[in-house]
């Protein structure tokens, strides 16, 4: 089942303000469960796991970080171990599991969304009648970070090829390399969305309302039954919430 890329947009909108709403541990595994269902059911590839999982590989000290600084610095609640000056709570723990679950989530989020092409996304927000501007402005700002993460590898691959392994080098010296191409990697990043910028400009994007497309953007039946179903849950959670 090929969920249209409108129906995957609503998803996220709904699974990250639930996220955002409710700092509790099983919702937060809930959605995480949730957002790899949707992750995999879009592409259940075995090159999207090995990104998805080096991704995860690659932020999973951040997220022990957040953990630690959570546990150490939230001192309400009822003391569970202490130790000198550190206190760790209840509170705490809870509050910095379920911390690291909803950034572990946003990481679940981004390969999702990061992975979707820069065309499909054009074509979602123009049958959602979007202005032009605010549907290259919202299209580029996802991508982005794709730009910025491709030309990145592409660099450290140059760099491989004259014999530079950033990974081995001293920290004060990783530092200073990735201050001297942080600025040029940003750049190249920027110049590529005003390349395709000028591209859709040339091409008549957004001169005419009626636009033609070799394959058109419609919703299955599925789709409006996920959309509906979501939206009543995400409204009945919300209000029991309230309440």
């Amino acid at each position: 089942m090929n969920l249209n890329l409108r129906t995957i947009i609503i998803l996220v909108v709904l699974i990250t303000s639930l996220a955002i709403s409710y700092i509790d541990v099983i919702m937060e595994i809930a959605l995480i469960l949730i957002s790899v269902l949707l992750l995999f059911s879009v592409n259940s590839s075995k090159h999207r796991r090995e990104r998805v999982s080096h991704r995860l590989k690659g932020l999973s000290l951040i997220l022990l970080m957040i953990f630690i600084t959570q546990i150490i610095f939230r001192r309400k609640g009822e003391p569970i171990f202490e130790w000198y000056i550190i206190k760790i709570t209840d509170f705490g723990l809870k509050f910095g599991i379920a911390i690291s679950l909803r950034y572990l989530l946003i990481i679940i989020i981004a390969s999702l969304l990061l992975d979707i092409s820069f065309s499909k996304y054009l074509k979602a927000f123009q049958a959602w009648k979007f202005p032009p501007k605010l549907t290259f402005l919202l299209t580029s700002t996802i991508h982005f970070l794709h730009l910025f993460q491709r030309n990145l590898k592409n660099i450290q691959e140059n760099l491989k090829i004259r014999g530079i392994k950033l990974k081995s080098l001293p920290l004060k010296k990783k530092l200073n390399a990735f201050i001297t191409i942080i600025l040029p990697l940003l750049g190249k990043s920027l110049s590529e969305i005003q390349f395709r910028s000028a591209a859709l400009e040339l091409k008549g994007f957004g001169v005419s309302a009626s636009r033609t497309s070799v394959y058109e953007d419609k919703l299955k039946w599925y789709d409006y039954l996920i959309q509906l179903a979501s939206i009543l849950i995400f409204a009945i959670v919300i209000i029991y919430k309230i309440i």
